[in-house]
């Protein structure tokens, strides 16, 4: 078959597979499908298929479709690869649109127009994503699979990953601080090529996911040679079955960050007077908020949620409860249940509470987050972001008011699996 053969409308099926992988990860602010930018000439270019703009890093996406089997042409496999490597190719197309500043916006998956400043863009990581719909039906070892799929070209590194193992992929790490970290080291060992000869994506996974101590010794060049045996994928999954199910349980409330990300962009047009956001509270207030959220990986945001919901449940005693969570060394988040019925008056008590917060555990960025009490049938939201340091007195007043609204602190640190420790 050849490629003019291969099927448009697969193409877009395949596309939309990604889309919603890369909804799960980054969520509709940071999605943006099919982004074009107009060439000198007037015409009309596709960037890439999808992108995923967060801070410096950008991801770009692209999908290759492939019908057939390899028992039904034996050119099948060779043909795949072709369609991979004009992928790859296909990633110096974002490099020309950035450095002619080509895409000063991008219109994200929840419909908004965000901004898109080249000279913030210092990472970029390329995706190229096989689909291949019509080895669904055969055993998994009769599929064409990708070994040791990364590659470095156009100064762009470019990771190769089957579209049915990006599915995989993505129940596993469903963040983006989280994907990116594992692609930052997935390239670092791939490209040293001192790994197995036939080592799949999916086995990698596992030994990342079970292993970090292995990891770090690759990261760190301790390791002459690293051998990872076929089958550790399926043997996570089967001889883990529980721990896996206990995690999914643990990260419930982690999904309550999730939704409130996805939320923030109805806030834009709205100004509750007085919180310290922004002037224009529109569209950068709402990229800015959505991505210091969003910069929380899975087990801080489980940490947050745990702590949200239970000051939800508190408000319904006692009106309020609130709660500040160091969830790295210089960022914080607040979280506030009030049953206060003034929006302004509830934004500004979130104001104070995030600025003793901030001073008191000396963070360098704090976001304070508002909200009804849990039983509430209607549920709005209020944010602060605070990344600007005090006058050394109102810094020490404020410290000395901590004492009284926030009470001794209270440290704890998690694990993926087993929570709390």
């Amino acid at each position: 078959m050849s490629d003019s053969e291969t099927m448009p409308d697969h193409g877009t099926k395949a596309e939309d597979l990604v889309e919603k992988i890369c909804r799960t990860v980054s969520l509709a602010d940071f999605t943006v499908r099919n982004p074009k930018f107009s060439k000198e000439s007037g015409l009309e270019k596709e960037a890439a298929d999808i992108l995923v703009p967060f801070g410096n890093t950008l991801l770009v996406f692209q999908v290759k479709s492939r019908k057939g089997r390899p028992s039904d042409n034996p050119n099948h496999i060779k043909r795949a690869e072709k369609r991979v490597s004009e992928g790859i190719d296909q990633l110096k197309t974002i490099k020309r649109a950035l450095a002619e500043n080509r895409l000063p916006t991008l219109l994200n998956a929840a419909g908004i127009e965000i901004p898109l400043n080249p000279r913030e863009v210092s990472e970029v990581i390329g995706i190229v994503v096989l689909d291949l719909p019509d080895e669904a039906s055969l055993p998994p070892k009769e599929r064409t699979h990708i070994f040791n799929g990364f590659e470095k070209r156009h100064g762009i590194p470019a990771h190769i990953i089957r579209a049915e193992d990006l599915l995989a992929l993505s129940s596993e790490i469903d963040t983006l601080p989280d994907l990116i970290r594992y692609l930052r080291l997935r390239e670092l060992i791939l490209s040293r090529k001192n790994l197995s000869p036939l080592l799949n994506e999916l086995d990698f996974l596992a030994v990342y996911k079970t292993q970090p101590e292995i990891m770090d010794k690759a990261k760190r060049e301790e390791l002459d040679m690293l051998l990872i045996d076929e089958g550790l994928w399926e043997h996570y999954q089967k001889e883990n079955q529980e721990e896996i199910k206990h995690r999914s349980q643990l990260n419930a409330n982690s999904r309550l960050i999730d939704r409130i990300i996805e939320w923030i962009h109805k806030s834009i047009g709205f100004d509750p007077a007085g919180t310290g956001v922004p002037s224009d509270n529109g569209v950068k207030s709402y990229a800015r908020l959505a991505l210091e959220l969003s910069s929380l990986n899975r087990l801080q945001r489980r940490m947050v949620g745990d702590k949200l919901l239970e000051k939800l449940r508190k408000a319904d005693r006692t009106g309020q409860g609130y709660s500040v969570v160091r969830v790295s060394d210089d960022f914080g988040v607040l979280v506030l249940a009030s049953n206060i019925k003034e929006r302004r008056e509830r934004a500004k008590w979130l104001e104070i509470l995030s600025c003793v917060a901030y001073c008191d555990l000396e963070l360098r960025k704090l976001v304070g987050i508002a909200t009804e009490p849990f039983s509430e049938k209607y549920r709005s939201y209020d944010f602060f972001l605070i990344d600007k340091p005090f006058e050394s007195k109102i810094a020490a007043a404020l410290r000395e008011k901590a004492r009284e609204l926030f009470g001794p602190k209270q440290p704890k640190s998690l694990t993926e699996y087993k929570g709390y420790d």
